[in-house]
């Protein structure tokens, strides 16, 4: 999961570099693959760190709860960061704002994984 974030913040400051119709749809394809292998891993991910098994529901509802208001708040957040400008607008501080939270999501991740199995970067959760 931890390369799927950090390849999808790549990909979300490659979104600045898009000033085409051929750009956004390259960045659409490649954004949607990593953002959703994220989304679809999160649960395992989770359920990997967990060691006493009977706690993972209410682990999984703990987190989803403060996803809740990261969701709840993100849309606001990303609306006030976009600059209208004459002539168009200006999506750089929205752009990368995402990237650099995924950034920090990943770093994050790699804080939990080094928490739970030191720093060996071979051995599997």
């Amino acid at each position: 999961m931890i390369p799927l974030v950090i390849l999808t913040a790549a990909t979300l400051y490659c979104w600045i570099a898009v000033k085409d119709e051929a750009g956004l749809w390259t960045f659409s394809i490649f954004c949607g693959v990593f953002s959703s292998g994220i989304n679809t891993l999160f649960p395992t991910a989770l359920s990997q760190l967990t060691s006493d098994l009977s706690k993972m529901e209410t682990r999984i509802g703990m987190v989803f709860t403060i996803l809740s208001f990261a969701t709840l708040t993100g849309m606001p957040i990303g609306g006030a960061l976009i600059d209208p400008s004459p002539g168009g607008s200006s999506y750089l501080g929205l752009e990368l704002f995402s990237a650099t939270a995924m950034l920090a999501g990943a770093a994050f991740l790699l804080l939990a994984r080094t928490a739970k199995v030191g720093r060996k970067s071979s051995v599997r959760t």
